[in-house]
């Protein structure tokens, strides 16, 4: 059991507890336990302030949370326990199951095979409604970095995610995850934020877990967050956050072993999952890509590092779509402008 130090609630009712940073619930993991955390990461290079700000839309806001020194918000608020968010196989992108058994409906470009060192998106911010539905029922938008397939795999991912099974409410959440590799695993299964043991929590205001205020609306305000992933030199994978690049939390090395050298695919784009038989929920903005700026939602800014961390747009030739329901028809085309960019989404799917 976690011995906390305070318990805060923030405005829209979320739930956390302050723990010594030491008392999360990734140190409980064998080969994190004794793991030693370099208090001032290596810090790649900034993208330049024309590419994060290409959009030109205000930057949503990860809810503060303002834990004391030393300490560290954990979120406790869940409605669900489970932890796993179900990505089907998005590890093998090619190879991807037919029919909705449960798992992931994918709208994605990703890059060709590579080493990859870091990535970074800037994404539209967006709250769909799911209507009814069994869990699992969510709506997600996500940048993912892996390496392998099928048991010997290792991924990352953050995005944001609506979720009400897993959250409790209706909001937009920040999600962090990564993909187990052992061959016991749930294929294509991910774990969620800190529910399951693995990243470790550095920031005492960004939190796994926040609600992420306040949205893009149609026609209306457009509202964006900017995430970063990155490899530093003690070959752990850290996350930043938002246009003041807030250092958020790091996957340990050896939680991502088949990413211990680098990445070889990243992708950026939409997820949804409905329960076995039922149409999947609007993804992004639930609008076409067809409709879109101020309708549809985004990708922009989307960039790779390589060998030497400096942030490059991929080139168009070296990407390439992956879709679980191409005929869902839930990708625009994309452009390469001072990085990726691409509308995405859709009022919902149900393929036959």
């Amino acid at each position: 059991m976690i011995s906390f130090l305070k318990k805060l609630q923030t405005e829209y009712g979320q739930q956390f507890q302050c723990v010594d940073f030491y008392e999360q619930p990734s140190f409980r993991l064998p080969y994190v336990k004794n793991h030693t955390y370099q208090v001032q990461p290596s810090m790649p290079s900034p993208p330049s302030k024309s590419a994060v700000n290409k959009s030109r839309s205000p930057s949503a806001k990860a809810d503060s949370i303002n834990c004391p020194n030393g300490t560290v918000p954990v979120l406790t608020s869940y409605n669900s326990s489970s932890g796993i968010r179900y990505f089907g196989q998005i590890r093998a992108f090619g190879g991807y199951q037919s029919g909705n058994s449960g798992g992931g409906n994918l709208a994605a470009f990703a890059t060709r095979l590579s080493s990859y060192y870091g990535a970074q998106a800037t994404i539209s911010v967006w709250e769909p409604d799911l209507g009814p539905g069994d869990a699992p029922r969510s709506s997600g938008s996500v940048l993912t970095m892996h390496n392998g397939e099928n048991t010997k795999l290792s991924g990352l991912y953050v995005g944001l995610f609506v979720d009400p099974y897993l959250y409790g409410d209706d909001r937009v959440h920040l999600e962090v995850g990564w993909l187990p590799f052992d061959e016991q695993s749930n294929y294509g299964a991910a774990c969620v934020n800190l529910l399951c043991p693995g990243f470790v929590q550095l920031s005492s205001n960004v939190v796994a877990g926040n609600i992420v205020e306040p949205p893009s609306m149609v026609d209306g305000n457009d509202m964006v967050i900017q995430v970063r992933v990155y490899k530093a030199q003690d070959e752990n994978w850290y996350l930043l956050f938002g246009e003041d690049e807030e250092l958020v939390g790091y996957w340990p090395n050896q939680l991502l072993p088949h990413m211990y050298e680098a990445a070889s695919i990243v992708s950026w784009g939409g997820i949804t999952n409905a329960a076995p038989g039922e149409p999947f929920p609007p993804m992004g903005s639930g609008r076409s890509p067809e409709e879109g700026r101020g309708k549809a939602a985004y990708f922009i800014n989307a960039m790779v590092a390589h060998m030497s961390n400096q942030l490059l747009a991929p080139d168009l030739t070296m990407i390439f779509m992956a879709e679980t329901y191409p005929e869902c028809k839930q990708l625009g085309q994309p452009d390469t402008d001072g990085g990726l960019e691409f509308y995405y989404g859709g009022a919902g799917c149900s393929p036959s």
